[in-house]
This record gives structure tokens, sequence and C-alpha cells, in this order.
């Protein structure tokens, strides 16, 4: 189950890093650059918004989904004809629901197109996050890495000839962009529906409220996990746009800040998206996880040590070359928001082991404590600080939730944290901070200061024992018979 992990994780991380670095930095970036802070920053928050009430098309069913076809493939066929019915329903749910909050929270009718058509998406991209758990689920891990990549492959081809092409004398739409996920979206839709309709032999629609209740009412505690976590992790550029006089601008501040961290988001969830199949095929066998979670521990946490004390030291340096018009707050709000990087790290290893456990009670009491949290510290930050007090907050909520995390696994007996790993840990993370000292001192440039500290977190890795050659050895030989 280890080497099945670390190969698979291997090919996901692959293919994210060939696709997603040019996606978020050629793409989405130019767009924003191309566009301005504004209308950016409104179509941030409008995505934020119609992201809120995601939970509206899904119920907790793709967790559930996922890690019930883990332990019982045989009722893929059974199980795919009822919930493609359930969520259907509830796309009409979410379109009523998201309609209402946008006119309660005083949305005119100017950005209602723009925001049905990130309804729309929403609803694709929902899909595919459920027809991607039947095929995770059959741990069919090579075909969900290329669906994980696919939409964002689609995507870049059609915005990179709009950007770069020279195909419109038009300046660059907002909207070009929305409609280009549209297109993505929908194509991806199509292939994961025909990868599931193989295994499933065949599919009829069965709409029974008794069996879709059913479904709904175990999937529930996955439901209100999910609508917390995205209500305490998602908030903070609607609020930003709705407290703030210029919210539109200060939210494309953010979304600045926000789009690595966005980023490197998305490949620590590779790691979540492997591990909850694995967990709760453990759970099923009451077998340890303790392998995997070390495991996992050791090939993510100290890339994110790495990658925050990166972002830390040299944001300005970062950041204007992201954005070679930047303002101090923007460095600041990518300085901090890198941060939480760390506790993303955390919480998706423990998190998913956590839930594969079906510790769900435990989980959304913390998640509403870390939504409180959240929201009373933008409320008093935002009107100060602006995006910065935002990140500030979203910040302290990680780390919160990382403390919570941490104790419940211990609680539960799941894993038991050695002194020694945190030990390991702090003197990776201290000889980081003294090679930037003698490289300072030394006053050499930027990019090779960064190549001489990736050098340094390379060598540290095997040094201390985070990745041993032989086993790496063992791995690569296995996989090539």
């Amino acid at each position: 189950m280890k080497r099945t992990f670390v190969l698979n994780l291997l090919l996901l991380l692959v293919l994210n890093l060939l696709v997603k670095p040019f996606w978020i930095f050629g793409i989405d970036r130019v767009v924003q650059i191309e566009v301005g802070e504004a209308e950016y920053g409104l179509y941030y928050a409008l995505f934020n918004f119609s992201f809120l009430f995601n939970i509206m098309l899904d119920a907790g069913i793709t967790n559930f989904n996922n890690r019930h076809i883990a332990q019982n493939r045989q009722l893929l066929h059974k199980h795919f004809s009822w919930i493609l019915s359930t969520k259907l329903i509830l796309g009409v749910s979410y379109f009523a629901i998201t309609l209402i909050g946008a006119f309660i929270l005083g949305y005119t009718n100017e950005v209602l197109p723009m925001l049905l058509w990130l309804m729309v998406n929403q609803f694709l991209a929902s899909m595919i996050l459920y027809l991607r758990s039947n095929i995770s689920g059959l741990l069919m891990f090579k075909q969900d890495s290329l669906l994980s990549v696919l939409d964002r492959i689609i995507m870049s081809a059609i915005v990179g000839v709009l950007l770069y092409g020279n195909v419109t004398d038009s300046a660059f739409n907002i909207m070009w962009f929305v409609y280009a996920q549209s297109i993505a979206y929908l194509a991806t839709v199509l292939i994961a529906f025909t990868l599931v309709l193989i295994q499933a032999k065949k599919i009829q629609l069965r709409i029974k409220p008794i069996v879709s209740m059913a479904i709904l009412k175990q999937s529930l505690p996955f439901a209100l996990l999910i609508l917390l976590m995205t209500l305490y992790s998602r908030t903070d550029a609607i609020m930003i746009e709705r407290l703030l006089p210029n919210g539109a601008f200060e939210a494309g501040i953010y979304a600045k800040g926000y789009r690595l961290l966005d980023a490197l988001n998305n490949i620590a969830y590779l790691f979540a998206a492997l591990l909850l199949p694995m967990f709760s095929k453990l759970a099923k066998e009451k077998k340890s996880a303790k392998d995997i979670v070390n495991a996992a521990q050791n090939l993510l946490i100290p890339g994110a040590l790495f990658v925050a004390f990166i972002c830390w030291f040299y944001k300005t340096d970062i950041t204007f070359l992201l954005y070679p018009e930047a303002g101090k707050n923007t460095i600041l709000v990518f300085g901090c928001l890198m941060l939480g990087f760390v506790a993303m790290a955390f919480n998706y290893i423990h998190g998913t082991l956590l839930t594969a456990n079906n510790c769900l009670k435990w989980l959304n009491w913390m998640a509403v404590c870390a939504l409180l949290i959240n929201v009373v510290l933008n409320v008093c930050l935002i009107p100060i600080l602006g995006a910065y007090g935002a990140a500030i907050a979203t910040v302290i909520t990680q780390f919160f939730t990382v403390i919570i995390h941490g104790y419940l696994v211990s609680k539960k007996g799941y894993y038991q944290f050695k002194l020694r790993l945190l030990i390991r840990w702090i003197v990776f993370l201290g000889i980081l901070v003294l090679g930037h000292l003698i490289l300072v001192s030394l006053a050499l440039s930027f990019m090779l200061n960064m190549l001489v500290l990736s050098i340094l977190a390379l060598a540290l890795l095997f040094s201390l024992s985070f990745v041993q050659p032989k086993q790496l050895l063992q791995l690569i030989k296995s996989r090539i018979a």
C-alpha cells in the first residue's frame, strides 16, 4: 500500500507540475494583468461567492462515495445510478440558494451574467469531482491523475490562444476566461463519465426519494464539514469586497497574494485525494496507517517548510518577479499567506486520516470554531489593514486547525507523533535559515540564492532521512519491472 501511494503520488505530481504552473503563471496571472485589478477582483469575489454554496451541489457525496467505493467496489453500478440522479436534483437547489444569497448581499444585475456562468462552472466542476471519486475509489489512480489536469490543459489551450495568438483586436474580456472554463469542464465531464460508464457497464437514472434521502443522510456529516471548511477558507475575498469602499481593488490584491498558495494547495490536495481511499481501506481492514502517514509527512512537510521559508524571506523578489508593478500591500499579503501553506500540508494528511476513520463529529466542531475565529478576525482586521488583515486571519485560522487535528489524531490513537520527527523538521528549517543568512552576507543575486537553497534543501531531505535513497531505488526498480 505504501509503494502504491508513493508511485501514484509521483505520477500525480509530475502531471500537475507540468501543467498547472503554466496555467497559474502563464494564463491566470496574465489574465489579471490584462483586465486590471478591479475587474479581476470582482471576478475573484464572485467566484468565491459561487463556491460558498458548492456544498449544495455535493452535500458531502464525493467524500462519502470515495470512501464507500474504496471499501465496496461491487456497489459502483447501484450507487452511481442513484447518486447521479440525486446530484441533478441538488444542482437545482444550488442555483436557487446562490441566487437568493446574491440578492441578499446586494449584487446588482450588471454582475449576474458572470455569476450565472460561474454557477454553471461550479456545477460542472462538482460533477468532475464526483466522477473522479468513483475512479479513485476503484484505485484507478493513473486515470484519475490524468483527469486531475485535463481541464487545465484545455483551458490553457483556449485562453492561451486568446492571449498570445493575436486572433482578436479587442482587449481581453474577463468573460472569455469564464467561457473557457465552461468548455474545459464540460469536456472533462464527458471523458470522466465515459470512464465510469465502462466500469459500471450500464447506467440507469433512478429517482427514488427514499434512496436519495438515505444517501444524503449518510453523507450529511461530510456535507457539513465541507460547508464549514468552505466558509472559513473562502469568505475572505467576499468580505474584502463587501466591507471596503475599494473592495474590488483590494480583492484583486488578495487574489495576487493567494494565487501561488492556491497553486500549492492544489498540489497538497493531491496527497489527500490519494490518501482518502487508502486510509479508508485500511480503516475497514483495521490496519495501521502509520507507514503511509510517515511517507506522506516525509514528502509533504519538508516541502511545505521550504516553500514557506523561501516565500517569506524572499517575498519582495518573488512578488516583483510575478507582478512588476506590485505595491507594498501585495508583498505583505503574499508573504503572510504563504506561511499558511505549512498548516495546509499538515491538515491534508491528518484531516484526511480523521475523515477516513469517520471522526466527523469532532471535525465539524473544529470547523465551527475555525469559522468563528476567521469571521471575527476578518471583521476586526479588514477595515484596518485591508487585504493584509484577511491574510493574517487566514493564517491564524489554518494553524488553529493544525493544533486540533494533531490533538485528535493522537487522542484517537491513529498516529503518535515522535519528538525526533519534530526535531528533524526544526533542524531542516534551522539549517535553511542559516544558509539564507550566509547568502545574504555574500550579497548574491536572488536567482543564485534560490539555486543554492534548493540544492541545500534537497541534500537535507536525504541527510535527515526524509527520503531514503535505498527505498527510492527499490521503488524505481519495481516501477520499471
